[in-house]
């Protein structure tokens, strides 16, 4: 489930033609975030609903996976360059954000297959 994610930013950038940025210090991660942006929500969104319904994934579980995807790419930079993200625990919040609509996309899910179990 880790790799999906990524797999997902990477056919988002090709969608989007995003162009990666400059080599540098926060080249991941800019390259990432900007996949990740109001179309990339509802995408994630779609496939974490759809990831509710047809299996039985925990909610908190899939967003940890996204979390993790872009905290392990801000520990790579932050080691490589050490110069940059100074501010590591403040990004984390930001990664649990970015978690919540694949939260909310797998528990919607959860929650439907439940209902439609009951009738």
């Amino acid at each position: 489930m880790l790799l999906l994610w990524p797999a997902l930013l990477f056919l988002l950038s090709l969608i989007f033609t995003t162009v990666p940025p400059n080599t540098g210090e926060y080249y991941l991660s800019s390259f990432f975030t900007l996949n990740y942006q109001k179309a990339g929500y509802m995408i994630f969104f779609l496939v974490a609903l759809i990831m509710g319904l047809y299996t039985k994934v925990k909610p908190v579980l899939a967003g940890l996976t996204v979390m993790l995807f872009f905290a392990l790419i801000s520990i790579y930079e932050a080691t490589r360059f050490r110069t940059s993200h100074n501010l590591i625990p403040f990004e984390f919040i930001f990664f649990a954000v970015f978690s919540l609509p694949v939260v909310a996309g797998v528990f919607i899910g959860n929650l439907v297959r439940y209902f439609q179990g009951k009738k």
